[in-house]
């Protein structure tokens, strides 16, 4: 709720126990005049409340939107960037496991061919 709406709220709360000739002036005014309606006062007033609180939830949608898509982005990155660090991760142990075989396997054919050279 606004502060309008907060206002209006602790107006009305400030009429209660006072002389009903206070509040239907009130109404009377707010509804059109000296000559106005007491009910399209009373409507005015909880249209204004009903409208203020439509705005406050928009607004908090809104603000809420904001926060998810940027949530969502954050945490798209990170998982992102956590998945590509893991590939990345596997991919230099794979090219070391390789490398590794591959030396390995020179090595023992350096050790058979000097082992075939001494005999």
């Amino acid at each position: 709720m606004s502060d309008l709406a907060t206002n209006i709220t602790n107006s009305l709360l400030q009429l209660r126990g006072k002389p009903a000739d206070n509040m239907t002036h009130a109404l009377k005014i707010l509804g059109g005049g000296e000559n106005g309606s007491m009910v399209d006062g009373a409507l005015r007033i909880v249209n204004a409340l009903d409208n203020d609180k439509k705005i406050s939830v928009k607004e908090a949608k809104r603000n809420y939107g904001v926060g998810g898509v940027l949530i969502g982005t954050i945490v798209t990155g990170i998982v992102g960037g956590g998945v590509w660090l893991y590939s990345k991760r596997k991919k230099n142990k794979e090219h070391e496991e390789e490398c590794k075989k591959i030396e390995q396997t020179l090595d023992n054919e350096v050790e058979l061919s000097e082992k075939n050279n001494v005999d």
